[in-house]
């Protein structure tokens, strides 16, 4: 009996539904969650790369803005446009960036084709984002219409207002003179002129102190008075300004007679 019990217990015991089930699972459960690590990993690592290459993507195009800005101001224009265009989608292509870029069109630097339609557009780009000087030529060409631009006073106005209000005596020169020609709400108002004319002449705007010299030589809006209008066709003269110069000349030949 004793050798009996001996030989059973040598019998290797039958394994449980439990035993079985952990033999099989356990390998499969750890293939299993090692496998989603490693695709984890590889997911992290590949946005890590891809985010990588889009933070140097933007990069170079931010720096090309800055290059294209730096081109534009040394007047190398061909290396500008190039530069510009191609950055036309990064973050930084700020207002000044626009400007250059509507500069190069409407003047047609570095052989360009001038282009106000393009330049307008990026004027307005710029404009909006009150750059005083973009907001002046916006302006300018809604006064003076273009090439397939159709004038619009209203949109003149309002661009050369926002450009005269940030002291930019061309745009305070181009309101008094809609006002002295009657080009806005169809009236002449001498005293605006007069007003906007002021504020450009402050700045030495050469034709802006030639209509102050007009107005004062004629009584428009103001008593006559020939002193302050030699003075003020004198400090227009003096920045070269061809009617002013041509007045004087007049002026002393009838003085004279």
């Amino acid at each position: 009996m004793n050798q009996v019990n001996t030989k059973l217990k040598q019998i290797p015991t039958i394994a449980t539904t439990e035993h079985i089930t952990t033999a099989i699972s356990t390998p499969k459960s750890t293939s299993f969650f090692s496998n989603k690590i490693i695709y984890t990993c590889l997911t992290t690592f590949i946005l890590i790369l891809m985010g990588s290459a889009l933070y140097s993507y933007f990069m170079q195009k931010n720096d090309a803005v800055e290059l294209g800005i730096q081109h534009f101001e040394n007047k190398n224009y061909p290396q500008a446009y190039a530069t510009l265009y191609n950055s036309q989608t990064a973050e930084n292509f700020n207002a000044k960036a626009a400007y250059c870029l509507a500069s190069i069109y409407y003047n047609g630097y570095g052989g360009i084709a001038i282009d106000n339609e393009k330049a307008l557009q990026w004027f307005e780009k710029a404009a909006e984002q009150q750059h005083s000087t973009a907001q002046l030529y916006t302006g300018k060409i809604y006064l003076q219409g273009a090439e397939k631009i159709t004038k619009d006073e209203l949109k003149a106005v309002k661009w050369l207002g926002a450009a005269a209000f940030q002291e930019e005596a061309a745009a305070q020169f181009y309101l008094g003179k809609m006002h002295y020609e009657g080009k806005i709400m169809g009236k002449i108002v001498y005293t605006e002129a007069l007003n906007w004319f002021e504020k450009a002449a402050k700045q030495q705007h050469a034709e802006a102190l030639y209509y102050l010299g007009n107005m004062y030589w004629q009584g428009q809006g103001v008593s006559k008075n020939a002193v302050k209008a030699i003075q003020y066709y004198s400090a227009a003269a003096e920045q070269n300004y061809p009617l002013a110069q041509q007045t004087l000349v007049q002026l002393n030949e009838q003085f004279h007679q």
